[in-house]
């Protein structure tokens, strides 16, 4: 087969860095230790006061240091490259955490919600109330701190990625891209529209990004005040009967902020893992313009799926127009890598495909010269541009000939048969 191959992996994540010279290693360490002892604390103190305030705060901060300590592996096991068993590296990482993680904190707030039932039929007194309010004020301390740990980080992650962004790009004009069958094609140049589309959607997740660690920081604080509020009413008015409805009206509380970040996050992860689109990348846009180009006679096994973060991989089988491989692929494949580039796709494998590749396949080549739709067996006849393959459009009603073999050889077949004499036999 004359199949050549494109490649396109330009996004290195991975730094020269050990882990153990990375602050950011030891920022997550002192937030691990910090973290885990007031979650341990609050849970306890809840758990002995009656108090289930205290209790949905030391779930939220146990969901707190479970993405620390994820976050702290992925940066350990990130300074790793591809391993022959994990061809994609660690990037993952996340997701997998994240996923854990979400459904552990709604499996936590499942069994806040039955507790809190049965909090309304039997009440119970809450004892030790100043102790609540300490470990609860002491707790938002560690978030406060926390907050001042990684403020820094913050400031540069949302205001230097326009640079990085940037070399990023240079580095996809610049590596060398390897084929099999013909030299290595010209670099992916964009056009300054492209750029600033590129930049403008990189701002945009940016944004929802910071907007994101607000959120969560802002669902810490709110966690710990709620927690603060019941130690506080239960301190003041000791004794009175209503404490008991305030602490399971702030448990509540706490438990909708939990879930106001545990099913996003559970969703999100659940997206990546079952390799959907990403939600910024304009499938339908990049398609049309892959049939835009004249040197596509069309395509197929198109994916486009998010590795982790910003990182999005795609594949695609494009055939050619000509019957064989010619000296202007790489100029072809150069267009075509344009396309997934403007859509924030930049680590693309390109499959160009010829006629000659695929005329002994007979179903691939009834299906792609005559519009064919394989499934409703239904051809267009006459037409050599073939419709999108897969896009489930069939305006014609002629029936393929056969699906076994090409049309052009049954026709071929038929004009032998026609010179034949009476009592030859075809070979």
């Amino acid at each position: 087969m004359g199949h050549s191959h494109s490649h396109d992996h330009s996004h290195a994540t991975v730094s020269d860095k050990p882990w153990f010279k990375d602050l950011n290693v030891y920022r997550c360490m002192t937030m691990v230790v910090l973290t885990g002892t007031f979650m341990l604390a609050e849970v306890m103190v809840g758990a002995i006061c009656g108090s289930l305030a205290l209790l949905a705060d030391g779930f939220h901060m146990f969901s707190d240091l479970f993405a620390l300590i994820i976050g702290l592996i992925s940066i350990v096991i990130s300074k790793k490259t591809r391993t022959p068993k994990y061809t994609f590296g660690f990037s993952r990482m996340d997701v997998v955490g994240g996923f854990f993680n979400a459904i552990m904190v709604i499996a936590l707030i499942f069994s806040l919600v039955i507790e809190c039932v049965e909090r309304v039929l039997e009440p119970s007194a809450i004892e030790y109330p100043w102790l609540i309010l300490s470990v609860a004020v002491a707790g938002l301390l560690v978030n406060i701190l926390g907050l001042f740990i990684f403020h820094d980080h913050g400031h540069s992650h949302g205001h230097s990625h326009g640079h990085k962004h940037e070399e990023e790009e240079h580095e996809h004009e610049h590596e060398p891209q390897e084929m099999d069958a013909a030299a290595a094609p010209p670099s992916v140049e964009l056009t300054k529209a492209e750029k600033k589309l590129l930049k403008k959607r990189a701002k945009g997740g940016h944004s929802q990004a910071v907007r994101g660690m607000f959120l969560h920081i802002l669902g810490d604080f709110l966690g710990s005040i709620a927690a603060i509020v019941s130690g506080l009413t239960m301190t003041i008015f000791s004794g009175a009967w209503w404490t008991v409805y305030v602490d399971l009206t702030l448990t509540l509380l706490i438990i909708a902020i939990l879930l106001r970040s545990a099913i996003p996050m559970l969703l999100k992860m659940m997206r990546i893992l079952l390799q959907r689109v990403p939600g910024f990348v304009q499938l339908e846009a990049l398609e049309a313009e892959l049939k835009a180009l004249d040197s596509v006679r069309a395509y197929h096994d198109l994916h486009v799926w998010q590795l982790a973060g910003e990182k999005v991989v795609g594949t695609v089988h494009v055939i050619l127009t000509g019957e064989e491989p010619d000296t202007d692929i790489p100029e072809r494949v150069k267009d075509i890598k344009r396309i997934f580039h403007k859509h924030g796709v930049h680590a693309v494998t390109i499959q160009p495909e010829f006629m000659l590749d695929i005329i002994d396949n007979s179903d691939a080549y009834c299906q792609l010269t005559l519009d064919c739709h394989y499934q409703a067996g239904m051809c267009c006849p006459g037409t050599m541009r073939p419709v999108h393959i897969g896009s489930g459009e069939c305006h014609c009603n002629s029936p393929c000939k056969s699906m076994q073999r090409p049309l052009v050889q049954q026709e071929t077949e038929e004009d032998d048969m026609e010179g034949l004499e009476p009592g030859d036999n075809a070979v």
